[in-house]
């Protein structure tokens, strides 16, 4: 909204994406037109219990961003050069304004 070339970086958990406010979060994103990303744990764990099958209807959760025409990516958070390249290239695809687009 400020015309600057910020980029918005959200981090959360695997659990989130079970609930309405990050489905609201992310329709309001795509309206908006926000520069943005969701970094997301995927740890299999909400709560104090283990996130199964049952409850989220997809196997990559990075999927999820597609139905908001935003692009998803999965990347292995334990090789930290990975999610730097994939985090370098998500604020530079952000900035050229084609984070809008699955």
């Amino acid at each position: 909204m400020s015309h600057r070339d910020s980029v918005v970086m959200v981090f959360i958990g695997d659990g989130s994406t079970s609930r309405g406010d990050f489905h609201e979060s992310l329709n309001m994103a795509a309206v908006w037109e926000v520069a943005g990303y969701i970094v997301l744990e995927n740890n299999g764990w909400v709560g104090a219990g283990e996130l199964g099958g049952e409850r989220k209807g997809c196997r990559k959760l990075s999927l999820r961003a597609c139905g908001f025409g935003k692009p998803g990516v999965t990347v292995d958070g334990d090789d930290v050069l990975a999610v730097y390249d994939a985090t370098k290239r998500a604020i530079a695809r952000a900035r050229r304004g084609e984070a809008r687009h699955c």
